[in-house]
């Protein structure tokens, strides 16, 4: 199986399963490119043998935690906001 994070294969070799019935686990961690970044899978198999195609169970996407260097940075333009608002209502 191909593993696509936008337009880049994740997996150039792609991702072999077992035949022997037992789970693998993959994870990678990627950062989006834009607001949204397609996750494509893509089967694979030889033409000799072509498959129906490859088992998924379990994905997800987790988002990051801001840091909190970005709360403190909303905070202090909010309070800078308010402190112009203020100064132009008392004016």
């Amino acid at each position: 199986m191909n593993v696509y994070w936008g337009s880049p294969l994740l997996t150039p070799t792609g991702l072999v399963g077992q035949t022997d019935g037992i789970w693998q686990t993959y994870s990678q961690n990627l950062t989006a490119v834009g607001s949204s970044t397609l996750l494509r899978f893509e089967s694979i198999g030889p033409a000799s043998a072509p498959t129906y195609g490859s088992y998924l169970d379990n994905v997800s996407v987790m988002a990051a935690v801001p840091e909190p260097e970005t709360y403190a940075m909303m905070l202090l333009g909010l309070g800078l906001l308010g402190f112009m608002a203020r100064r132009k209502s008392a004016a």
